[in-house]
């Protein structure tokens, strides 16, 4: 899974949920039954930590109402959330499931230096609460990049395919 931005918050969320579908055989629309498929990596590009933190970084202004609408919203795509449910559904689970559901994927956290919508701090605390959690995660901050540059300038775009190969080619 791979998201961007905002995206991370859906990936992770979509990760977690992934796990906890214990049972690794899915009944289909036509009735038919098979595997989920392996989930192998989950790529965080410049991710914002949640809506909360967004709107307050994109709206720093305290007399804006932006920042405060953040309760509103049905869903807060909070991905330390995410982490915390991927490492307790590991934990939970143990060594009872099998197959492609087995582990928590490893991550990987890509984020630009210059990344002028996401507060610099970020990246790091969202490394910190894994490797917190025990989960498995890289990061690539690539020099010069912005918030939508990252996988395109050479030093982001090969270190995440090297991660993509890394998992893949088993």
């Amino acid at each position: 899974l791979w998201g961007h931005s905002l995206g991370c918050a859906v990936a992770s969320t979509a990760a977690a949920a992934y796990l906890s579908h214990r049972d690794s055989k899915q009944i289909f629309a036509d009735g038919s039954t098979g595997s989920l498929a392996p989930l192998v990596g989950l790529i965080l590009e410049a991710p914002t930590s949640s809506i909360k933190d967004m709107l307050i970084s994109l709206y720093p202004q305290k007399w804006l109402p932006y920042r405060y609408l953040w309760p509103l919203s049905w869903n807060t795509w909070d991905i330390t959330k995410s982490l915390n449910q991927m490492a307790r559904w590991r934990d939970e689970s143990g060594s009872e499931v099998t197959g492609p559901v087995s582990r928590v994927p490893p991550i990987f956290l890509l984020f630009g230096e210059k990344d002028e919508i996401i507060p610099s701090y970020v990246p790091g605390q969202l490394e910190r609460c894994a490797r917190s959690l025990d989960l498995s995660i890289e990061t690539k901050e690539v020099a010069g990049a912005m918030h939508t540059e990252a996988p395109l300038k050479r030093d982001g775009r090969k270190a995440m395919v090297q991660f993509i190969l890394n998992n893949t080619s088993r």
